[in-house]
This record gives structure tokens, sequence and C-alpha cells, in this order.
């Protein structure tokens, strides 16, 4: 590592890269404490064997960057956090989809997502939803009862991917006379990535053996979220916004 360093206490993180004349420095503080969604994972398997995990150290922050180099020198602040998931399996064995989605509408972090698990836990569905606001966290689920409503509209097959996309997607969860809701319709698509294109070796056979096809879809388009309370509309706001599918199984 030298005399680089990534390093934090789960509200301030610092990161520091060089090499050669590029030096990079990186300040993200927190503005929403850690959030772990539920325990933070999902078990698979008859006796709980594996698991899926996931939690946001910075769910929202304030970050400044500074770049320096040869002719170079640069600085910017701004918005940033810190997503994190792992898994002691490949991530593929367990999930087999999953769309995800983070969004800031005025003082309102919306964190959502859908989680689908891999045929042989017979497609589970798990929806994750965080809502904040100046800081606060006004909703906070991670459940697979229905809690979370979750509906797709107007698929289509991707014809680079062979994957199924939905044009829209929406998220309403109520709790007593609260009521947050969040739809996404794409315009476009701003990323593709098929995972086999950066295998190689034995890895590469391997994948090609099975059929592997995973995938990355990026999105653009409109957000709309609207926070009731008895009814009313007390705060709504449509933006443009991005959204990812990340698709590890086989279309289905």
């Amino acid at each position: 590592m030298g005399a680089n360093y990534f390093r934090g206490d789960l509200n301030s993180y610092q990161v520091h890269v060089e090499i050669d004349d590029f030096v990079a420095d990186v300040q993200l503080t927190g503005t929403v404490r850690p959030w772990r969604p539920g325990t933070g994972y999902i078990f698979f398997g008859e006796h709980d064997e594996d698991f899926f995990a996931t939690s946001q150290p910075v769910p929202l922050g304030e970050a400044s960057v500074t770049v320096r180099g040869k002719d170079l020198q640069l600085k910017g602040n701004g918005p940033g956090y810190i997503d994190r998931g792992w898994t002691e399996v490949p991530l593929a064995k367990l999930i087999h989809d999953w769309y995800w989605a983070r969004v800031q509408f005025g003082d309102y972090l919306v964190l959502a997502a859908n989680i689908t698990a891999e045929k042989e836990y017979g497609y589970h569905e798990f929806q994750e939803f965080l809502v904040t606001r100046k800081g606060q966290i006004l909703a906070d689920k991670f459940t697979d009862t229905g809690e979370v409503t979750f509906k797709v509209a107007d698929v289509y097959t991707d014809p680079d991917t062979g994957k199924p996309v939905a044009d829209t997607i929406f998220y309403e969860y109520q709790d007593g006379e609260s009521r947050y809701s969040v739809t996404f319709r794409r315009e476009k698509d701003f990323l593709h990535i098929k995972f086999i294109d950066f295998m190689d070796g034995a890895e590469l056979e391997k994948a090609r053996a099975r059929n592997y096809d995973g995938a990355l879809l990026r999105f653009t388009g409109t957000a709309t979220f609207v926070h009731s309370e008895g009814g009313q509309i007390i705060y709504t706001e449509q933006k443009e916004a991005f959204w990812e599918l990340a698709y590890y199984g086989h279309a289905r």
C-alpha cells in the first residue's frame, strides 16, 4: 500500500492515493447515520449456510476532493456515499438479479432495491427501502413479506444483453398514516456491461462452459417521490435520476 490508505470510523472517511506524480485526497463525512437494513443479512440454504449481506456506512455525506499531478490541480465537493455488499460464495450462486436506486429529493434521501434470489431458492424476492429527511430516518425496511410494494411495467427484452428490462419501476411503503412512494421511468441506457467480457483464463473457460451471461445495465430517466400523511401529500418531487439492474442469472 505504501503511502496509500482508506480509513474511517463510520462517520468520517479519508482516502489518499499516490501514483508517481499523481496524488488524490478524498474526505467524506456522513450527514445520515450509518444504516444496515434489518440485520443486513439474507440467508440461503436449508441450514442458512450461505448469505448475502449489505450495509451503508455512509448513506449520504459531504465529500471534498483534491487532485494534484504534473500540470494538474483540481478541487471539488459534493454529495457522496459508501454502500457495501458481500458474501462468502460467488454472488451468482445466490442472487438472480436486483434493481437498485439511490436518489436525493430536496431534504429527502431514498434508497430502494428489489433483490431476487436464484432459481434454486425459488426466485424469492426481498425489498430494501430507506427514506430519510434532514438526516433523520423516516422509513427503514428490509423485508420479504410484502410490506414494501414493488411493481414493474412495460417490460421489454434488451437486445444487447438479452435481459428483461422494466421501463417503469414502482416502490411504496405505508407505516400508519405515513406513505412513501417512488416511481422510476426509464428514458435511456447509459451503461451495459457483460461480466464475461472482463474474464480471462480458467475463469473465462468456466463461464463459457456454463453459458454464463450475467450483465449490469444502468439507466437514466425520471424519478417521482411522494410523501403523504393521512392521505394528504406533504412533499412531492420529480427529477432526473439513474438506477441499475444487475442480472446475474439467465433471463426468465
